[in-house]
């Protein structure tokens, strides 16, 4: 994943390129439900980028768009190296709404995750369990700084988590996001919420609406209830999971979404019974606890999540320096014993 123009975009760009606005069109990047990702060159600073566009279809449904615009406003007031930062926000002639944002070049954190499980437990390019959740700890940093600033992301999943080509995490796909805070900041805040052109109560979906991805949402998300920061907790938790498992929760159900949601509104999901990496009880525990069913009994933000996972880490790396020393110890036992048996020897 790069920042800025690869050697290889030089080769890509030509003025004979479509255009968009100002932006020569090098293709398409990916595409969802409501838009799609291309990637252009910005020929003002000669560099390449990713752009996010409206469906045509959408571009006259007032609060569809406004729900685009919103993304990009709060996204870009969210100021963290593992969130991908928004360039610019525009409209094409034909007035479909579009915003620039760094082009994240790399693998999702599903693909690491499976890659892992494949491997059973180390692959070729050195990712373990405990570099999945070293990367899951870099997200829930990611996700804490949002809440910080009163924001909930509401789609939290393997596959909105990118590894970028030097180790970078980046938490991606704000489209779902809410600010849920509207007063000043508290004492002790090093933030101000989010603002956008809106004006927030709370909530932009009315209860009984439900969006977001059925396995890794909380029950009150699945309910269309009201949400704060230990939604996007439980969906950290969901991850966490699948990095143990390998496994999406409630993966034993029918894979359509009205299934899965009937599965996630009526109890937690079957925990498996064995995993090729081997699950630590301590990881199970912070597990259980970020997916709990009521929200009170969650750690109360990604933050908390985060410093329970650190000290997973930090407990995992001494336990790895302890066995390192004793397994070092132990390629000197045949040489002590050679000395004991020379020293026995010169005795006599």
């Amino acid at each position: 994943m790069g920042d800025g123009i690869e050697h290889e975009t030089f080769d890509l760009v030509t003025q004979d390129q479509p255009r968009l606005g100002r932006f020569l069109d090098l293709g398409l990047l990916g595409e969802g439900a409501m838009g799609e990702v291309r990637r252009v060159f910005d020929q003002d600073l000669n560099r390449t980028m990713a752009m996010k566009i409206l469906r045509a279809q959408y571009a006259a449904r007032p609060g569809v768009r406004r729900r685009f615009i919103d993304e990009a406003q709060a996204a870009a007031q969210l100021q963290h190296p593992g969130i991908v930062p928004i360039h610019e926000l525009g409209a094409l002639e034909d007035g479909r709404p579009w915003f620039t944002m760094r082009e994240v070049r790399g693998r999702t954190l599903g693909e690491r995750i499976a890659a892992v499980h494949e491997a059973g437990g180390t692959t070729t390019d050195g990712w373990t369990l405990r570099r999945l959740v070293e990367a899951l700890r870099s997200a829930c940093e990611a996700v804490a700084y949002a809440h910080d600033r009163g924001v909930i992301h509401r789609d939290i999943k393997p596959d909105n988590v990118m590894i970028g080509s030097h180790g970078e995490v980046l938490v991606v796909d704000w489209g779902l996001a809410k600010v849920i805070l509207t007063e000043d900041p508290a004492p002790g805040r090093a933030t101000p919420p989010v603002a956008t052109t809106r004006s927030h109560t709370g909530q932009h979906t009315r209860d009984g609406t439900v969006a977001g991805t059925p396995a890794y949402m909380p029950p009150e998300q699945a309910r269309g209830q009201r949400l704060d920061p230990r939604a996007d907790v439980y969906s950290l938790g969901a991850m966490l999971f699948t990095i143990l498992y390998g496994t999406r929760p409630y993966g034993d159900v029918p894979d359509d979404a009205e299934t899965v949601l009937s599965a996630v509104r009526a109890g937690p999901p079957t925990v498996p019974r064995a995993s090729a990496l081997g699950v630590p009880s301590e990881l199970e525990e912070i597990r259980r606890a970020a997916m709990a069913r009521a929200p009170e009994d969650r750690p109360r933000d990604a933050g908390a999540l985060a410093a329970a996972i650190i000290a997973w880490l930090d407990g995992a790396l001494q336990r790895e320096r302890a066995l390192r020393f004793v397994s070092e110890a132990a390629s000197y036992a045949p040489r002590a014993a050679a000395l004991r048996d020379r020293a026995a020897t010169a005795r006599a």
